[in-house]
């Protein structure tokens, strides 16, 4: 028997995957990805275009200082791509609301944002007062993956149209197939909507979310746009192949199926809040035959936080759980962590702006290269997070 040694296994193809595949091979460490369909981006990392923006609070958190860095990051790792992508960069944030407005008008202040960053503008097109994100990009994803899959060079082998994932369980590190031995260090899952479908993780409070977008044919109109506009819905410019108008959120329903009334609610909310467009749009609804709808599904989690690192034995907690402390006696407890298992998941609709450094900083963790400072915002994005708040409430396991 055939014999392969691997330092990860990683378990899914898009932009989750890559990123941690990526973050293996840069420090020169081989890496098997195992995909089940026959090519990567097969799922929302497959949508022809998408944004790259950070998630702002008017307050601080924790949540909008993780994806200040990781927007940083993806704007540190683009140009080190030897294969180049499609890409735009700008985007026009136009508020739907008073509360919006003023999220955005204290974010530029508690997070100390530069004009080149955000800046408070009049957009010259639709003539409304918004923001101005000149560091925003618009980007193909798939091009994106590929890219970062060819900077893996000899480090990554792909498995395609594979359910090699079937043998797979926390803290083994061998398994055979195919007549072959492999054998990995670490393990990690990162195949988004599908993680659930393994008992070790069924346990997670990730919800799986259904989205939509619409691919615009080409117009004269369209092709001007020289940044993207966020509006509730997106529109992207025209990166080659079309614009991109989207995206809808539906976590109770999941046909596979394009639904023709989100593609007609698109084209009327860009008319609406676009209406420099409206000439091409009022075009666009007489054809609609000429749009192409896509849907993918993506993971959210309770808290709508990623969710990354060390994976929690939940089953063995489980088992221990009436020996476990009261939350009255004591502030917090120790949970029980598999050695050689991590994930990464439930990245919502920012996984372009997040995966990236989340992939990176779950690498850094195993070989302990964490700052202080990202060890202090790591914590904070664990899975076991769950499981401790479960246990604080008085419902773990319940």
């Amino acid at each position: 028997m055939d014999e392969k040694n691997f330092e990860a296994l990683v378990i899914g193809g898009g932009i989750a995957g890559i990123a941690v595949a990526y973050a293996f091979a840069k420090r020169k460490q081989k890496v098997l990805l195992v995909e089940r369909n026959s090519y990567l981006a097969s799922e929302a990392s497959g949508n022809p275009s998408g944004m790259v923006y950070p998630f702002l609070t008017k307050k601080e958190s924790i949540d909008s200082i993780f994806s200040l860095k990781a927007f940083d990051y993806v704007h540190s790792i683009l140009p080190k791509l030897s294969q180049k992508i499609s890409l735009k960069t700008g985007a026009f944030l136009l508020p739907r609301t008073s509360e919006e407005e003023s999220r955005y008008h204290g974010a530029k202040i508690q997070y100390n944002l530069k004009e080149e960053d955000l800046v408070s503008a009049k957009d010259p097109n639709s003539g409304r007062d918004g923001f101005f994100f000149s560091k925003a990009i618009c980007l193909s994803p798939p091009q994106l993956i590929e890219a970062l899959r060819m900077q893996c060079g000899e480090f990554l082998s792909i498995e395609y149209d594979t359910e090699i994932n079937k043998y797979v369980s926390p803290d083994i590190s061998s398994i055979k197939w195919k007549d072959t031995e492999i054998n990995f260090k670490y393990l990690i899952f990162a195949q988004a909507n599908e993680m659930k479908s393994f008992g070790c993780l069924d346990w997670l409070p990730f919800r799986k979310v259904r989205g939509q977008i619409v691919l615009l044919p080409k117009r004269k109109a369209l092709s001007h746009l020289s940044c993207a506009y966020l509006f509730g819905d997106y529109l992207t410019p025209d990166l080659g192949h079309g614009s991109v108008l989207g995206a809808s959120f539906d976590e109770y329903h999941f046909d596979e199926s394009p639904r023709e009334s989100e593609t007609i609610e698109f084209l009327h909310s860009a008319r609406k809040n676009l209406p420099f467009l409206e000439e091409t749009i009022d075009e666009l609804l007489k054809t609609k035959e000429s749009i192409l709808p896509r849907v993918s599904f993506r993971s959210q989690s309770q808290d709508r936080r990623p969710s990354f690192g060390i994976l929690p034995n939940a089953k063995l907690l489980q088992r221990i759980q009436n020996e476990l402390p009261k939350p009255q006696q004591v502030k917090n407890i120790e949970i029980p962590r598999f050695q050689n298992t991590f994930l990464l998941g439930s990245l919502g609709s920012r996984g372009l702006t997040h995966a990236l450094l989340a992939g990176e900083w779950i690498v850094k963790s195993i070989y302990n290269e964490l700052s202080s400072e990202e060890e202090s915002i790591f914590k904070e994005f664990l899975p076991e997070r769950f499981l401790i708040r479960a246990w604080k409430q008085g419902r773990l396991f319940a």
